[in-house]
């Protein structure tokens, strides 16, 4: 104990040659005279890292945009006696660290007038290791182990009395979670620091009773004066621990949750009574529940924009205590893609809402709605879960792609907090409703080419999913994340035992995975994986496939950046104006024609349907750049994109064949999110597809020709030509017949034209 004691007394005499303050609040502004820190660099140093000494220490850099562009930037100066008790600072560090030889010293070496280099020289010397490592007092616990798992302290570490200190409030926190409410600890430390440099090191742990709950006392003060709503048993039921469970601390803060999510309370304190406790082999702990109830019923109301809804608006009524029980009803109706038709000669309206390409999107030309009611019991499992049961109905749609309408819809789901920062969601979902999706698409990738195949197969459907997700997000903040981690994994079911029609069958998985980490000088490292994969689905020619709403897309400015929003994959180039090319009929036969699209007028598709996939790759890489002006405002990102969607288990193009695209952006932080722009570089020639032929709606050749038609290049010889037969008055194209991928769109040349301009509001992952 003696040498401990020196120890710590060597330890305050270097915090006070160090000074008392803080070193972040010391003042280094520059006044005339004084010298620039051009640099600052630490030489020697292996325990700790530049930024890690950086942060200990006042002597600071002038900004990177000061020192090489002279005029924006904060300039910052050498303070000599800061300079001094920097080097008791980085000392204090190491000797908390074990490193009790380390010797400090600093350089400063003139580089311009009025400008100097800063260095640290340190030798850290050997640490002080951990030989002799003694940890009693938990031979009666019952969960040992649990206690003592995963402790950073062991025989052969260094003494780092803050990760040693760290250990300790770890085992006092694990046993007030395994039953002991008032646990203590008796700490014997004994140092050799100059010849041997060992450390033994002896806890000795109190945990004191087991404790079991005994009363639970709740306090309800009503809003305004009113009458108590929610009554004392609900509290309990909510509170989810009770008279005769053993003592756990992490229970008190999952009853605190639990109440706060409800919504009914402003003030919510769970909390133990301590001094009830009866000093014997076993004892109880009484808990004390305050509460101060909140308004039981809102309104809420939202008004914004997104990137491809456009402007959309939400209500929402919720009632917290429906019929009793603490029962929360929401009432909910959402509008999306407002104004398309009726607002279309609106200025505002076409720019900001990509009004020239939203217009010919037939799915996008039309509002999305959404109606829903919902009831949430928090106490009908105690509190082991929450379930909630919802009817809906919906008209959803995604660019491009298709335009879901559900008539009605049910589901039932549990949704578990696993921790503070994971959660589990288990639903069943049962809906009535129909896709539409593009002709086109209908007939290349699922064989529906003639307009009663594609009735048929857009007709009311049942449709059952069941789904589980699991995430976790550990991340310092939710909107734009600067360090840590996040994931979320998805499955989603349909089977005809759950409900669905047999044409609607699958088995769906989608993960996404993102980890943030800061690089010095406010730059972030962003990276994010996302992969999915979809089995089983209808049969049809090629392979099976899934139900369109269900299909994987990638492709826009939150997934691959060098492409269009869902434009990564194989992709259709649907026409309305070819050349129809009659061919000789024999007498009795019925006519035929096949159709060709013209290169020679350069003719543009009218419309392009990005196909999907069953199978999604895509790896996205930003390295952030904090701006030098604005730098609370503006942020810089280079990117690499990486992905592909393919088609596993068809005739063609089965192959994972990924895409590269860089580029750069720029996120201007907002209330609503970080709005982004982004320019990513497309060296890729332009895809390959089945050019199909579609009479547009109300066209003169809409009633003479109705169905989905193979258009074919020029070149093509005739007798390679899928060919459409008249029948009974209407033109069918030829069964058994597949469109070859003959069109390529005008290839991009120069720099400038294969960069694709991204927009988004929200985080991107």
């Amino acid at each position: 104990m003696r040498r401990a004691l020196l120890a710590l007394m060597g330890g305050i005499a270097l915090l006070a040659a160090a000074g008392s303050r803080p070193a972040g609040a010391q003042d280094l502004a520059c006044d005339p005279g004084d010298r620039e820190v051009h640099s600052l660099s630490f030489v020697g140093n292996h325990a700790f890292t530049d930024d890690q000494l950086a942060l200990r220490i006042v002597t600071t850099a002038s900004t990177w945009s000061r020192r090489h562009l002279r005029v924006i930037g904060t300039r910052r100066c050498l303070d000599s006696d800061e300079l001094f008790k920097d080097k008791y600072r980085l000392q204090l560090l190491y000797r908390q660290a074990g490193y009790y030889n380390t010797k400090v010293d600093t350089l400063v070496t003139p580089v311009s007038q009025g400008e100097v280099d800063v260095s640290f020289l340190i030798e850290e010397g050997q640490p002080v290791r951990i030989t002799r490592l003694t940890i009693s007092g938990l031979d009666s616990v019952r969960s040992r182990n649990e206690v003592l798992s995963g402790l950073w302290m062991a025989v052969g570490k260094p003494y780092d009395m803050t990760r040693l200190e760290q250990d300790v409030q770890t085992i006092l926190s694990r046993l007030r979670n395994v039953g002991y409410p008032r646990p203590d600890v008796l700490r014997d430390y004994e140092t050799s620091t100059k010849d041997s440099l060992t450390a033994h090191i002896a806890l000795t742990f109190l945990p004191g009773p087991l404790a079991h709950i005994g009363t639970v006392q709740v306090a309800v003060t009503p809003n305004n004066s009113k009458r108590q709503e929610i009554s004392d048993r609900i509290v309990r039921k909510l509170v989810g621990t009770g008279p005769g469970d053993i003592y756990r601390e992490q229970t008190l803060v999952d009853a605190q949750r639990n109440l706060y999510q409800t919504g009914a309370y402003r003030f919510v304190q769970v909390e133990p009574l301590i001094d009830s406790m009866t000093f014997a082999t076993d004892s109880t702990v009484n808990l004390k529940v305050t509460l101060i109830e909140d308004y039981m019923r809102d309104v809420n109301t939202e008004f914004g924009w997104a990137t491809l809804d456009c402007f959309r608006a939400r209500a929402q009524i919720v009632d917290k205590n429906f019929l009793g029980g603490a029962q929360r009803l929401e009432l909910t109706g959402q509008l999306s893609k407002i104004g398309w038709g009726i607002m279309e000669n609106n200025f505002t309206m076409h720019n900001l809402c990509y009004w020239p390409n939203l217009r010919q999107d037939p799915f996008s030309a039309t509002g999305n709605y959404s109606v829903n009611a919902t009831v949430r019991q928090p106490a009908l499992f105690g509190t082991w879960a929450t379930p909630s049961f919802s009817l809906y109905s919906e008209r959803r749609s995604e660019y491009q792609a298709f335009l879901r309408q559900t008539y009605v819809g049910g589901e039932a789901s549990l949704f578990k907090v696993l921790s503070s920062t994971a959660s589990l969601r288990l639903g069943y979902n049962i809906e009535l409703g129909k896709t539409i999706a593009d002709p086109a698409l209908l007939c290349a990738a699922f064989a529906r080419c003639d307009s009663a195949s594609i009735a048929q197969d857009t007709t009311k459907l049942p449709l059952a999913v069941l789904s589980g997700v699991v995430a976790r997000a550990r991340t310092d903040n939710p909107i734009n994340p600067t360090d840590g981690y996040a994931f979320r994994i998805e499955s989603r079911n349909s089977a005809t035992f759950l409900g669905s029609d047999p044409q609607l069958t699958f088995i769906k998985g989608v993960g996404d995975f993102a980890w943030y980490h800061p690089v010095g000088f406010g730059n972030i490292l962003a990276l994010r994986l996302r992969v999915g994969a979809i089995w089983g689905g209808a049969d049809v020619p090629g392979g099976r496939q899934p139900p369109q709403q269900e299909r994987l897309y990638a492709g826009g400015p939150t997934s691959v950046r060098g492409f269009e929003q869902n434009e990564l994959g194989e992709l259709l180039y649907v026409f309305d104006s070819v050349r129809v090319v009659g061919l000789p009929r024999a007498p009795g036969q019925d006519s035929t024609v096949y159709f060709v699209w013209d290169s020679t007028r350069s003719v543009r598709p009218r419309r392009i349907v990005p196909i999907g996939g069953n199978s999604l790759f895509v790896m996205n890489m930003d390295y952030r750049i904090r701006s030098f002006l604005l730098p609370e405002l503006l942020q810089f990102t280079m990117f690499t994109d990486v992905g592909t969607v393919w088609n596993r288990n068809t005739q063609a193009n089965s192959k994972f064949k990924p895409y590269w695209t860089p580029g750069v952006g720029l996120r201007v932080f907002s209330p609503l999110g970080p709005i982004q722009i982004n320019a990513g570089y497309n060296p890729y020639p332009q895809v390959f597809g089945p050019a199909l032929y579609t009479a547009g709606i109300g066209s003169k050749n809409a009633q003479a020709f109705p169905n989905v038609y193979c258009a074919v290049s020029p070149f093509t010889p005739v007798a390679d030509a899928p060919k459409a037969f008249l029948q009974n008055g209407v033109w069918q194209p030829q069964q058994g017949v597949t469109c070859n991928p003959t069109y390529q769109q005008p290839s991009r040349s120069g720099f400038w034209h294969r960069l694709t301009f991204t927009f988004s509001i929200g985080p991107d992952f």
